[in-house]
Parts: structure tokens; sequence; C-alpha cells
């Protein structure tokens, strides 16, 4: 097994088989794209959208953080 750079870590997930094969699988084939390759495109591109909130709580807790850094800001 490869090394991963000093200035990554390795995530392992569980994923449902069928997720997998029907939806992962069959989008990265045909770019000829590893699981991990198209998995961490999908990551890119939330980052590169400005990580959005993927759930209302995660949004909430994102405004409540927002709300918590203003307020230190204007202490």
């Amino acid at each position: 097994m490869g090394k991963v750079a000093k200035d990554k870590t390795l995530v392992s997930i569980g994923v449902p088989k069928k997720f997998l094969e029907q939806v992962i699988d069959k989008r990265r084939e045909p770019l000829r794209w590893s699981r991990a390759g198209f998995i961490m495109a999908i990551v890119q591109e939330w980052e590169a959208r400005g990580c959005p909130p993927i759930s209302e709580p995660d949004r909430l807790m994102q405004i409540a953080q927002s709300d918590k850094q203003t307020k230190k800001r204007a202490s």
C-alpha cells in the first residue's frame, strides 16, 4: 500500500454496496477514475463551492458559529 503525503490524512468510510455500484461506479467508470479519485473530486467540488451546508442542522450550526465569531470580534 502506498504512503499518504505528509499534508494529507487517509479517510475510510463504509458505503452501501447498492449506492457504490449504482451511483459512484456508474459515474466514475466511464471516466476511468478510481473510486477514491472520484470521491476526492466530489469533495474538491464541494470545497470550490464554499463548502455549502449539507443539511439543515449543518446550516444552523454554521450560522451559530458565524454569529459567535461576529460577537467575538465586536468585543
